[in-house]
């Protein structure tokens, strides 16, 4: 008898101890969504470690580094005007270029090796960048694109972070006016210009699709497999329609979800780790708040990701999401509209009132997380 009490109480220990989890669990479930950054400027731009443990992000016009293990900071750029990082395919460098001045554009390239935290200086231009740095594969070699002014050209350089043996692999009879005209990868560089969207082979280099419209494509951005690329672009009725174009095959498919509202200066496309959803941000007509959704490729259907909390009275903005390369998690910038703190805000009334109304709440934007619910089906 006593070792069947004994068994008895060992099972309803047990069973008590997993509903406390489902619980616990639950909760987590409705408190999924959490404040990373809390800085005097905007937090804008995450972008993950390729292990998923870091965070690089802009703020006050510089790049910082936050460890989600560890919960410590680094302020990676010294200079302003910066520009965002690009993480090395192995996550341990950020290649990050820093503007000097606007008068000769001279532009000086550093890597950040975040695991013994050095900097390097490994190459310096006097002509404007206009897209880059981007790490080849092998992390051997970094491209940038760079606008030639005197010679009216626009050009591709390639250059090793640890000798000077610049070589210039592609150049064009042209000039992009701005970083919105261009968009690029290992495999390809695609041109934006003149409502058309032209992908060009960087191996063959030659144009391989040029596809023309009735206006300009905006907010571009490649698939992970380099084979895809998302875009918005306005119709005829002044609606923002999401397009998806397949490189291997030419297709150009509409795949705008039609209960959503989207805004060109916000909507901003961003993969899953699989490809085969994509998210973005948009008008939520319940709150008529900016939110993050994912709509998978091959249904169309559409997933709400964040809601903010369903007791906050401010409307939000839920912006420049990149999920995390485990599928687990997105990492955006969230900023509300009012002259209300969010709830968690780690501000006092006093802080408030001596830092004004527009410093924290109402005008700036801070890095936020939410946990992807059933993950899986966005891994890769």
């Amino acid at each position: 008898m006593r070792v069947k009490r004994r068994i008895l109480f060992l099972l309803g220990l047990f069973a008590i101890v997993v509903v406390i989890l489902l619980l616990v669990n639950c909760t987590r479930i409705h408190s999924r969504e959490y404040q990373v950054t809390f800085h005097y400027f905007n937090a804008i731009v995450p972008l993950w470690s390729p292990d998923s443990k870091l965070l690089a992000y802009e703020a006050d016009e510089k790049i910082w580094v936050k460890s989600l293990i560890t919960g410590k900071e680094i302020l990676v750029s010294h200079k302003e005007l910066s520009s965002f990082p690009n993480w090395s395919p192995g996550g341990r460098n950020a290649a990050i270029i820093y503007y000097y001045s606007e008068n000769n554009n001279e532009t000086e390239i550093w890597t950040f090796d975040y695991q013994i935290k050095n900097w390097k200086l490994i190459k310096r231009f006097n002509k404007e960048i206009i897209s880059g740095p981007m790490w080849t594969t092998d992390e051997r070699r970094i491209k940038v694109v760079i606008a030639n002014e005197e010679e009216r050209k626009t050009e591709i350089w390639e250059f090793s972070h640890t000798e000077d043996n610049s070589v210039k692999i592609m150049e064009f009879p042209f000039l992009f006016s701005s970083a919105e005209d261009v968009m690029w990868c290992e495999k390809y560089f695609v041109s934006l210009l003149d409502n058309s969207i032209e992908v060009i082979s960087l191996e063959d280099k030659k144009s391989i699709i040029k596809e023309s419209f009735s206006s300009k494509p905006g907010y571009a951005v490649f698939s992970n497999d380099q084979n895809k690329i998302a875009f918005f672009m306005e119709d005829s009725s002044g609606l923002h329609n999401l397009y998806i174009l397949f490189i291997s095959t030419g297709e150009l498919r509409d795949i705008t979800p039609r209960n959503v509202i989207f805004e060109e200066s916000y909507s901003l496309p961003f993969w899953a780790p699989n490809d085969r959803y994509l998210g973005f941000s948009g008008l939520c007509k319940e709150d008529n708040s900016i939110s993050l959704y994912a709509v998978s490729l091959s249904t169309n259907d559409v997933e709400r990701i964040t809601f903010g909390n369903s007791k906050e009275t401010v409307k939000r903005i839920d912006i420049f999401g990149s999920w995390s390369p485990d599928g687990n998690k997105i990492a955006f910038s969230r900023k509300y509209l009012q002259d209300h703190p969010p709830r968690n805000f780690p501000f006092s009334s006093s802080d408030f009132e001596d830092m004004g109304h527009e410093l924290f709440f109402g005008a700036d934007f801070q890095i936020w997380i939410v946990r992807v619910p059933k993950a899986r089906r966005y891994s890769r």
